[in-house]
């Protein structure tokens, strides 16, 4: 039980954070999928009553992060935004001031199926904005989940979580890194995010997320 945990994928020491993020600290990357920045804007804007916070609650998320590992890099795997009808300005206001209080470090979005129905952040935000994965050494940033040969695909989209239960057959999901053979998948970072129940087979490797810690789940030969 940690709240950090150590992985070598592609010949590359990865550290897993419980905040829901990845680290790569060769090339002081750090990584998350899927914040779905507006979300809860956009439901207010269809009258769903959901609560305010959000936003700012997963910035700060961010820019502890950012201190703990000491990245230069920010590297979003997809769904920056929800929907445009999530972009008020108070949202894009909070994602400015942010920006510019972090203006030294490098953020890179490769866009996701939810961009597309986005506006792409303002130019003077100076973030780059990828319309097709990215090659980065042994790794290929992705949105959604691909295999390529050759390369370790990081993506995001599905929000993995995996179920467990108890000795009397109550279950209960909790988000997860999921590892397999030539691909990975990350969390969703989102704090306003579902998440959507993975099978691991026999090989793969499992890390829940629960209350700050990280879990190693065993994955269990299927019959």
């Amino acid at each position: 039980m940690t709240t950090t945990a150590m992985c070598k994928w592609a010949g590359e020491e990865l550290q897993l954070l419980a905040d829901r993020a990845l680290f790569w600290p060769a090339r002081k990357t750090l990584l998350i999928a899927d914040p779905h920045f507006g979300k809860p804007s956009a439901f207010r804007q269809a009258g769903v009553p959901v609560p305010a916070g959000t936003t700012a609650n997963d910035l700060n998320r961010v820019t502890n992060l950012l201190s703990i590992t000491q990245a230069e890099r920010l590297i979003v795997l997809g769904d920056f935004f929800h929907h445009r009808t999530g972009q008020c300005d108070r949202t894009m206001d909070m994602l400015e001031t942010w920006r510019v209080q972090h203006a030294s470090v490098a953020v890179t979005i490769v866009m996701g199926n939810h961009d597309r129905s986005s506006n792409e952040p303002p130019a003077h935000w100076d973030i780059e904005f990828s319309r097709r994965p990215i090659q980065d050494g042994p790794f290929l940033y992705c949105h959604e989940p691909c295999e390529q040969a050759g390369l370790f695909v990081l993506s995001g989209h599905v929000h993995p979580s995996i179920k467990l239960y108890d000795s009397v057959g109550h279950a209960m999901r909790l988000p997860c890194f999921l590892f397999s053979l030539g691909w990975a998948l990350l969390p969703a970072f989102g704090g306003f995010t579902g998440t959507a129940s993975v099978k691991p087979k026999a090989g793969d490797k499992v890390y829940g997320i629960a209350d700050g810690q990280i879990y190693k789940i065993p994955v269990r030969q299927r019959a």
